[in-house]
């Protein structure tokens, strides 16, 4: 991809499906504070007006303090990992950072929004990223718009890819720019969303068919083992339905057993991994154990149990008393 132009934020801007537009530079650089370095991302956008659609383009909402104003030429606004993960000291409001070699103060920290991109980076305004990143002026990574009233954001789309190849002077399928609109964002998350929910399922479903036919077999032998113990319980008055119950409960019991053990190591394996991942990527990654799904999980292990030792626990049942004291 070639770095978008004046030219071409104009002829983005010259769309007549299109209001306001703001260009952004963006690159990844190092860091310094209270004598650590890390290396993490810089936006640069218009203050103003233009800020506004910026942030809104990235998904960026202030959490404290303010935004960057039109005087401003050494503040920065950051996101919540630069202020609370990326160093040992939390950086707070009205702190020094030092980016690239240059000093900023802090005025402004935003929510986090979960995207390691926004998290853990700073943006300052369009003109001083110019001289702090040795960009080249008149140069864009990003050219935000915003869609005026009436309009679909996949005529808005067309509109302005056509007005962007006359202005870079490209032919149709030959594009060096790419364009995004919210519904082509939302309809990737979908997409690797629903591959990563068919691969659990499928996995799950194995270690589901797995795991029923391994206690079937358990509760097979254990009708086979315990078969003159059952003739004595039917000698002695028990029924068809107290000993189906009973090897119910049992089948049961070991799909809960089995589910308690999935938790504890699943659980264990969750919080391992997203500290390992924090503390590589520098990215606040927690694990979500939900009580309330913890209890769905060993409810539907034991469901699953129950069902697994249906049929040995109806073979159980129906042996009959003198078949099952003389079995040997």
């Amino acid at each position: 991809m070639q770095p978008l132009t004046e030219d071409d934020l104009q002829a983005v801007q010259n769309t007549r499906s299109v209001g306001d537009t703001a260009g952004a530079i963006f690159t990844t650089t190092r860091f310094e504070y209270d004598d650590e370095q890390a290396f993490a991302s810089v936006f640069g956008i218009p203050t103003g007006k233009g800020q506004d659609i910026a942030k809104s383009g990235l998904a960026m909402t202030l959490g404290d303090g303010r935004d960057l104003r039109n005087s401003d030429t050494s503040s920065v606004v950051i996101g919540s990992t630069i202020a609370d993960g990326t160093f040992d000291e939390e950086v707070g409001l009205n702190d020094r950072i030092t980016i690239n070699e240059e000093d900023f103060r802090v005025v402004g920290i935003l929510e986090t929004v979960g995207d390691p991109g926004v998290d853990a980076s700073a943006i300052m305004p369009y003109e001083t990223s110019l001289e702090t990143l040795n960009a080249s002026e008149d140069e864009y990574d990003y050219v935000f718009a915003r869609i005026q009233p009436g309009f679909s954001a996949d005529q808005v789309k067309q509109d302005m890819q056509k007005n962007l190849r006359d202005s870079r002077d490209v032919e149709e399928g030959e594009e060096d720019f790419q364009i995004s609109t919210s519904e082509d964002l939302l309809q990737t998350f979908n997409q690797v969303f629903s591959v990563v929910q068919w691969v659990v399922v499928g996995i799950a479903s194995i270690s589901l068919f797995v795991g029923g036919v391994g206690i079937m077999n358990t509760m097979y032998t254990s009708v086979a083992e315990r078969t003159r113990e059952i003739g004595v319980m039917k000698a002695v008055g028990a029924t068809d339905r107290q000993v189906l119950t009973l090897f119910l409960m049992e089948s049961g019991m070991i799909g809960l057993m089995g589910g308690l053990l999935g938790v504890a190591v699943g659980g264990g394996l969750s919080i391992m991994t997203s500290y390992l991942a924090s503390t590589l990527s520098s990215f606040p990654i927690q694990a979500g154990l939900d009580p309330t799904l913890i209890i769905g999980s060993l409810a539907f292990s034991f469901t699953v149990g129950t069902i697994s030792g249906l049929f040995p626990a109806k073979q159980a049942a129906r042996l009959q008393p003198a078949d099952a004291l003389s079995y040997d």
